[in-house]
């Protein structure tokens, strides 16, 4: 029983625009809030391939355009053999290696430096540099991040009696 979860990254500011995470009653209630989002922020959905469904409910919905295709760097990188035809030309199959090098990719993106320009007690302004990790603004997801490993599915951690 997993969470359906999903970002959307704004690639002009590099910060997260919007998310949703959530288990609706059906499946195709998720496929249409993803669907809805690439819509309004003109994005471009990478999933899991590996799931079903979310192709053929795009497919059904003439919005596969918004389904983005397999990365070929990956394929450069020989994370994965082919991109293939199809359902199999849009998305990534989350395996092993896939997996990791996301986590890599994360990784430096929460680490990666944001100049930031603010005002001194003076009224001067300063600049200043911090990791993307400080500019997060979703207290569930940075729990998730350090929570997670590998031997559980932490999506959305719900611990009883801990505040955050």
């Amino acid at each position: 029983m997993s969470f359906g979860s999903m970002f959307v990254l704004d690639l002009w500011t590099d910060s997260i625009a919007a998310e949703y995470t959530g288990r609706p009653p059906f499946a195709n209630d998720l496929y249409e809030i993803v669907r809805k989002a690439c819509l309004f922020y003109n994005a471009r959905c990478m999933y899991e391939n590996n799931l079903h469904g979310i192709f053929s409910y795009f497919s059904q919905h003439n919005c596969t355009y918004l389904l983005a295709d397999t990365p070929q760097y990956l394929k450069d990188r020989e994370l994965i053999k082919t991109v293939g035809i199809g359902n199999t030309s849009k998305g990534i199959r989350a395996t092993t290696p896939i997996i990791k090098y996301g986590f890599k990719l994360i990784r430096d993106w929460l680490m990666k430096p944001v100049s930031k320009v603010e005002k001194d007690a003076e009224g001067n302004d300063m600049e200043t540099t911090m990791p993307n990790l400080y500019r997060l603004r979703n207290r569930a997801l940075i729990q998730e991040l350090i929570q997670w490993n590998p031997n559980i599915n932490a999506d959305r951690c719900v611990l009883e009696n801990t505040q955050i």
